[in-house]
Parts: C-alpha cells; structure tokens; sequence
C-alpha cells in the first residue's frame, strides 16, 4: 500500500500484543482480556528512513 493516495496519507491499524502471529479469534480473545491494544496512525515514508531501518 502506498504512503499516500490522492494526496494524503494512508491510516494504518498497528496491533500490539506479545507473541508471533494469531488469528481473529485469538486477537478477539486477547482484546476482550486487554492483553492487546490499537492504534491507527497514518502512514509515512521516508526514503532516508527505510534505509537506517534493519531487521529485528
């Protein structure tokens, strides 16, 4: 997905938790139990700031 589209920036939905994957049930189930959290920001790209960006 692109940064922008028609000029603005692209909302972005970032789910924290703790662990690897998991599926809408277990996402469901680690939200009712407030064990995961959301934020939706919008999307930013900078091509110094890919680059300084490593794995982890």
């Amino acid at each position: 997905m692109p940064a922008e589209q028609d000029g603005e920036p692209q909302p972005v939905l970032l789910v924290d938790h703790v662990g690897g994957p998991v599926g809408p049930a277990e996402l469901s189930r680690l939200f009712e139990s407030g064990e995961a959290s959301i934020a939706v920001v919008n999307a930013t790209w900078s091509p110094r700031g890919a680059a300084q960006r490593t794995s982890s």
